[in-house]
């Protein structure tokens, strides 16, 4: 990670989001300091002022983390790799590693597939499918910090509960077009790999509103769904909070 503060010059292929991952801060903070649209589109050569009180370097910014999990490759890497994403300020690592080497049950928005926790929120499944990929650590010390679930390309991507769409955009490369939404309570639901996406940052959605159709984007081999749920910046299992008693609706 380069030191923040001082100046920067854009390199081919930077972006606010990448330039924010080296630099350890925020990439609005970076376009605000500079006084530049959020979702402004870098040209090469650009100087740009990282904000910050330690000594600039003025290299490249180094490539992000690429760590493989079979057919999935991930840039997020450890937290002591990736500045906090901005688009959710509060969640230190949008997506972790994935991979395909464990089958599971299958997701359906009728069925349970865990037992509810009655002291924890309840969500609905986003979608129907099998469950390629569970929550937890994976051989190689990969991890996965949500579910896998592969349904047919064009799948309806449904929200999981009400809330705000905190990001909606494919500027984290690995995982294509990506919805974060952000629910009461500081919960976060996120969903990965899609082909189209219907809705935008700001936009109010309701549980089991259509937010994206189901697709191969990202370093997918198959068309799927990466599901997470956080509070906060903590990722949670999300068998944990899908139970027929509130999936269904």
């Amino acid at each position: 990670r380069q030191k923040s503060g001082g100046s920067h010059t854009v390199k081919s292929g930077e972006t606010l989001y990448s330039l924010g991952r080296s630099y350890g801060v925020s990439p609005y903070a970076i376009a605000d300091a500079n006084n530049l649209s959020h979702d402004t589109v870098l040209g090469v050569g650009q100087s740009l002022s990282i904000p910050g009180g330690g000594s600039a370097s003025v290299a490249s910014a180094p490539a992000p983390k690429k760590i493989m999990a079979g057919p999935v490759e991930s840039t997020v890497a450890k937290s002591e790799d990736a500045a906090t994403p901005e688009p959710v300020q509060q969640t230190a690592e949008l997506l972790k590693p994935k991979d395909q080497s464990q089958l599971a049950p299958t997701a359906d928005p009728q069925i349970s597939n865990a037992a509810v926790d009655p002291s924890l929120p309840g969500f609905r499944w986003p979608v129907k499918g099998q469950i390629i990929s569970a929550y937890g650590s994976k051989p190689n010390g990969l991890r996965n910090e949500g579910i896998n679930i592969s349904v047919p390309e064009g799948t309806s991507v449904r929200a999981a509960e009400s809330g705000v769409v905190a990001y909606a955009g494919n500027e984290l490369k690995g995982y294509g077009n990506l919805v974060l939404v952000r629910h009461e309570g500081g919960w976060v639901t996120a969903y990965a790999h899609n082909k189209e996406l219907f809705v935008k940052r700001g936009d109010t959605v309701k549980r089991g509103d259509v937010v994206a159709k189901a697709g191969r984007t990202g370093t997918v081999s198959s068309p799927q769904v990466h599901f997470e749920i956080r509070k906060g910046a903590t990722a949670m299992d999300p068998m944990k909070f899908l139970g027929n008693t509130t999936a269904a609706n």
